[in-house]
């Protein structure tokens, strides 16, 4: 009996896996499939890019946590911040590791 070699994973089938949302079986076929896995190693890649030209740097984030920005700075964070759930989890972590005076 000859095995059928499955087809490599959708885009979105790749996204889900980035996201967090899939199910063991795609995890699975991922890991089995060397040009799924080379897919996604380049979807990862950019998703990084993205996110680091999307969100403060995690010292800027410090930063503001710790009320070191002003101005401008503060203010366009503190807008990212109403938008962004992931930076504002950030943020109230950051605040409370810091022992307040």
């Amino acid at each position: 009996m000859t095995r059928v070699k499955s087809s490599p994973l959708s885009d979105s089938e790749l996204l889900k896996i980035l996201l967090g949302e899939a199910d063991a079986r795609l995890i699975k076929r991922l890991q089995t499939d060397e040009e799924s896995m080379r897919r996604y190693q380049e979807l990862l890649k950019f998703h990084r890019k993205l996110h680091s030209a999307l969100h403060p740097s995690d010292q800027i984030l410090a930063d503001y946590a710790s009320g070191l920005l002003s101005g401008k700075h503060h203010q366009m964070v503190s807008e990212h911040l109403t938008k962004c759930r992931l930076c504002h989890e950030k943020v109230r972590g950051l605040r409370e590791q810091t022992p307040s005076s």
